[in-house]
């Protein structure tokens, strides 16, 4: 078993202490049948590390039908000798991503070394929070707000969005949607429910040129989560 358990993406995440350096990122090719080492080895390769530098993963499943883990991925890769490499999974509950990004980030506060968070065809790469007064603005002091809203998605992602700050680009993942107001630079969208779309957001942002963006997904139940990544220095 990982060590520690499964928890769900909206409710797994603390606010971290820091903005998260987003330094490997990588998605499975249309073709391929390996949708989680393959994409990890090329996210640690996009950000110029060796599997040996890990020593976190987070793996983000499906709420049913996932035979892959976070102590699976962990084991796979070679690293089941060495039991100071945590394994932690996150239930995917529409915001898994943005709290396993800020998990990891509170992970790499206390240590050095990467965090490798992994999911059905892509992954990304961690490996630190810039130095304190690197951020632009108030971020109130966390890199992740989450929340839930009775009134539905929309009113979800626009709390979240309020709380993290939305001045820098934003790369949005929302099925049910995204209400846009003025001043606001969305980056990357998508209407997809797959699990690899924030990272897909990710790379294009990064693509795009920005250094520095809000991830912000959502699902059809009322819940959001957001996370500001700096994706280049």
């Amino acid at each position: 078993m990982p060590d520690n358990p499964a928890r769900s993406g909206a409710s797994a995440a603390a606010a971290s202490a820091g903005q998260v350096r987003v330094s490997g990122l990588a998605v499975a090719t249309g073709a391929s049948h390996d949708r989680r080492l393959g994409p990890a080895h090329a996210a640690l390769g996009d950000a110029g590390l060796e599997v040996r530098d890990v020593v976190a993963v987070i793996h983000v499943r499906p709420p049913a039908g996932d035979t892959w883990s976070a102590e699976r991925v962990r084991d796979e890769l070679g690293l089941g000798g060495a039991p100071a490499v945590r394994a932690l999974d996150v239930v995917d509950d529409g915001c898994g991503m943005p709290s396993s990004i800020a998990v990891g980030s509170s992970m790499l506060a206390q240590t050095h070394g990467a965090v490798l968070v992994v999911v059905a065809g892509a992954a990304a790469v961690l490996t630190g929070t810039p130095q304190p007064g690197h951020r632009r603005g108030d971020r109130n002091g966390s890199a992740l707000r989450s929340s839930a809203d009775s009134d539905g998605t929309h009113a979800a992602v626009e709390r979240v969005l309020t709380a993290v700050g939305d001045d820098l680009p934003i790369v949005a993942v929302a099925p049910g949607g995204i209400r846009l107001a003025a001043g606001r630079r969305f980056v990357a969208t998508s209407l997809s429910t797959h699990a690899a779309a924030p990272i897909e957001g990710l790379i294009d942002a990064r693509a795009g040129g920005h250094s520095e963006v809000v991830l912000v997904t959502a699902n059809g139940s009322g819940h959001a989560a957001a996370v500001v990544c700096r994706l280049r220095d």
